[in-house]
């Protein structure tokens, strides 16, 4: 079992000057640690939530993008690195921890039926010479 934190405390940066888009530094990208955080951004953590997508990126960064304030959300796959391409797909099953507030605390893995949640990763790669870079969507689904 992983706790996420109700607040996130790092520093958050503007990207390229789009207050818009925010590049956080997150302590881990595990399953248990990220999927809480998402879950209870919208209510505890809205500054970490970008709105529009990344352009130029030179180096690895996480991004949290509402995908319901784009234009179009098929956006995310194509930017001025290239067209992203799917990789395959993992889904992860879990149990839900609350606190007494009704926030997502922490995840227990488990089996498929008795899950709260499926997490599906899906790794999409540039394939722009000398720049391969992954993009993991987080698709949270509840059973």
């Amino acid at each position: 079992m992983s706790h996420s934190p109700r607040k996130f405390i790092q520093e958050v940066v503007i990207f390229r000057g789009d207050k818009d888009c925010k590049l956080i530094n997150l302590e881990s990208l595990e399953y248990p640690f990220v999927v809480p955080l998402m879950m209870n951004c919208q209510k505890d953590n809205k500054d970490l939530i970008s709105s529009s997508i990344t352009n130029s990126i030179q180096r690895n960064g996480t991004f949290l993008i509402d995908l319901d304030k784009l234009p179009n959300r098929k956006d995310v796959f194509a930017d001025d690195n290239g067209a992203w391409t799917l990789k395959g797909t993992r889904s992860k099953c879990y149990s839900i921890e609350k606190d007494a507030d009704g926030q997502v605390v922490a995840l227990n893995k488990t089996g498929q039926w008795y899950a709260d949640i499926v997490v599906r990763r899906r790794p999409y790669v540039s394939h722009v010479p000398n720049f391969i870079k992954p993009l993991y969507l987080l698709n949270m689904t509840r059973t």
